[in-house]
């Protein structure tokens, strides 16, 4: 989903059954579309299923004397994610197409995985002591984007055509066809696949349905509507079927469910 002030991946799942969840959206940042936090109760784990948004995050894990870091790759339908109990969580939800300038790795490699974060980002270590010293959300936002200035590369090959491809699924809000992107870019749509696959994770078709999604689901928590075929028409769904689907698949919910969901808060 787009919104004026920049990409706004949604979590509603997190945002909305977590403690003490905090999100700032950063719409200037280099890489970073959103940084965010919650807590978890010290009485058990919590498992919550995260959706398809198109990017990657880096999850720090706070303890009383530790921190744990981990990047989560896109996950391609809807993913449980463990929490642990008595931790409080930082995120950093990337930019789609930027995680390549901070991972000097394929990113399609860490799709649907969470991996330690310390052989693949440059001197996660001194962040991570930082984190622990820190004692507010704030000051956690102000490292890591130090931490960014300090590390990123902005000079990856095929930036400017990845970039081009997302702002037109982007502008199409998820239609996407491959014959009019080969032509206005001048590449094969073989190559095309290529590079954004290795930079973003997923497949430019895959990322279109997600954009789709995520703006549906925008819909479905700042509507008051209650007729389903209306907000699926509305998000670029024209066949009810596939609708309700694609939203079991990246939700493991219903729109009917999800809409109760969403209704009971």
């Amino acid at each position: 989903m787009i919104k004026k002030n920049g990409f706004l991946p949604a979590q509603p799942l997190v945002e909305f059954t977590t403690l003490g969840f905090h999100h700032q959206v950063t719409p200037f940042s280099r890489a970073c579309a959103q940084y965010y936090t919650h807590e978890v109760s010290k009485d058990a784990d919590q498992k919550i299923v995260i959706v398809p948004d198109g990017t990657i995050d880096i999850l720090f894990k706070i303890s009383d004397s530790s921190v744990d870091s981990h990047v989560c790759g896109a996950v391609k339908k809807a993913t449980l994610r463990r929490f642990n109990q008595g931790c409080s969580y930082f995120g950093v939800r990337l930019k789609p197409g930027t995680a390549n300038k901070l991972i000097d790795l394929p990113i399609d490699i860490i799709t649907e995985d969470c991996i330690e974060s310390n052989n693949i980002l440059k001197d996660v270590e001194k962040l991570k002591e930082g984190f622990i010293n820190s004692r507010s959300f704030k000051e956690k936002v102000f490292l890591f984007e130090e931490y960014l200035n300090l590390n990123i590369n902005d000079d990856t090959p095929t930036s400017s055509l990845v970039s081009f491809v997302l702002e037109y699924i982007h502008k199409k809000n998820g239609e996407l066809k491959m014959k009019e992107l080969s032509e206005l870019t001048h590449y094969t749509s073989n190559y095309i696949y290529k590079c954004f696959l290795k930079e973003t994770g997923v497949s430019p078709k895959h990322y279109a349905r997600v954009v789709r999604f995520q703006s549906c689901l925008n819909l479905f928590k700042e509507s008051s509507k209650t007729n389903l075929t209306g907000i699926a028409s509305e998000s670029g769904y024209y066949d009810q079927a596939h609708f309700i689907n694609e939203f079991k698949e990246f939700t493991s919910f219903t729109p009917t469910q999800l809409q109760e969901f969403f209704h009971s808060l």
